[in-house]
Formats: structure tokens, sequence, C-alpha cells
């Protein structure tokens, strides 16, 4: 019984959780500063791309690593989701800025709509 429950607790905190995570991309306008990258180089943005896709990575595997027990699908959401968010914001804009100066963009990433 004790083990139902907490699988219970868990699952209800999750669903109260992803009400928040599914704000979606105005919370990434809210945290990321969108002209962030328009003073860069074409060089530099692609750089910074890359790390930014390699942050990506990383965090998704985080995430799936977290989730592979009960407590991890709770402290996975709380400890990355945020992150993982801005960061695909932070990717988004980056694109944005480098398909605006006409910067070779990787094929992945995709300016956002204004």
């Amino acid at each position: 019984m004790p083990r139902r429950l907490v699988r219970s607790a868990a699952v209800v905190l999750v669903l109260a959780c992803a009400g928040c995570g599914s704000v979606g991309s105005s919370v990434e306008y809210g945290i990321i500063l969108q002209d962030r990258y328009d003073l860069q180089t074409c060089t530099e943005l692609k750089n910074t791309q890359n790390s930014l896709a390699g942050r990506e990575k990383d965090l998704v595997e985080q995430i799936k690593k977290a989730e592979e027990t009960t407590q991890g699908v709770v402290f996975g959401g709380m400890a990355y989701r945020s992150e993982l968010m801005q960061t695909r914001g932070q990717i988004r804009f980056a694109a944005r800025s480098a398909h605006d100066k006409g910067c070779d963009a990787p094929a992945a990433s995709a300016p956002p709509k204004r």
C-alpha cells in the first residue's frame, strides 16, 4: 500500500508540474534576452549553436536517465526541464540571429516566428 501511495503522489505532482511546463515559448521570451546574439559574428554564432546543441543533448539524456525511477520523474522534471526549455529558447534565438545575418545555420535549427 505505501508504495502505491508514493507512486500516486508522484503522478499527481508530475501532473501539477506539467501545467508549468506547458507554458511554452512565452516563458522563453521572458527568460532569454532576444537580442543576446545580435552582436555575435557568424563564427561565434556557429560555435554558440554547436555548444547549445551539445547542452540540449546532455539535458535530454539526464532527463531520460532520471525518469527511469518513480522519484526521478519528479526530481528530473524539477531539475532539468526548465534548463532544457531555456536552452531550446537560446537555440532558437541564436538561429534567428544567424538567419537574419545570412550565416550558414545548422540544418536542425530553424529561426523562430516573430
